[in-house]
């Protein structure tokens, strides 16, 4: 039940909560995405960019990650910017036991990429390739060592994925902060 004991208990909340919104409202935020009269969208300049084959595993995880976040509604197939991957996982022992047992092992994936024109690099195949972007993305991820080698396995696998995962969130907000810079400059 609402006393009025309660509710000037919480008055200060939503006073404080209704400042930060009318702040926000007049310092000339910006989604992200897109501006109020929608003139221009950063996901209409992702979904035009198609990421190149990857062969190892983790690669391939990053790349789906990546289709999922920046084209969600598919690569398109002439796309006017390419992206290309570069993948490197390694690991790191953690915790070792007194008795060289490896109890903990960090993995971590490290991606190069570059946002290439395509288009460009299209018309005229001899020029080199005009390079929009280009940044390098990392994360870590461990897990733990069992007594079963298959769980050892599976617990490697979990922990790449992960690394991957964040690489790829890593990736497309770069890529699209990199977007929503160039236009409003």
């Amino acid at each position: 039940m609402w006393s009025p004991e309660r509710v000037l208990r919480l008055a200060p909340a939503a006073v404080v909560a209704g400042a930060v919104i009318f702040a926000l409202a007049g310092c000339g935020f910006q989604p992200v995405y897109g501006t109020p009269d929608s003139s221009y969208a950063a996901q209409d300049v992702t979904a035009a960019i198609r990421i190149a084959p990857i062969k190892d595993r983790v690669g391939q995880r990053i790349r789906n990650e990546l289709i999922g976040e920046l084209t969600p509604a598919g690569e398109p197939f002439d796309a006017p910017y390419l992206m290309k991957l570069q993948v490197t996982v390694s690991e790191r022992k953690v915790f070792v036991r007194t008795s060289r047992e490896v109890d903990r092992i960090t993995v971590m994936v490290s991606a190069s990429f570059q946002v290439i024109d395509a288009a460009a690099a299209n018309a005229d195949p001899s020029a080199p390739p005009v390079v929009i972007y280009t940044d390098t993305a990392f994360a870590e991820s461990s897990f733990n060592r069992f007594p079963t080698e298959f769980a050892n396995i599976r617990a490697r696998i979990d922990a790449e994925n992960r690394a991957a995962r964040e690489v790829a969130i890593f990736i497309r907000n770069q890529v699209v902060a990199a977007i929503v810079a160039g236009s409003t400059g």
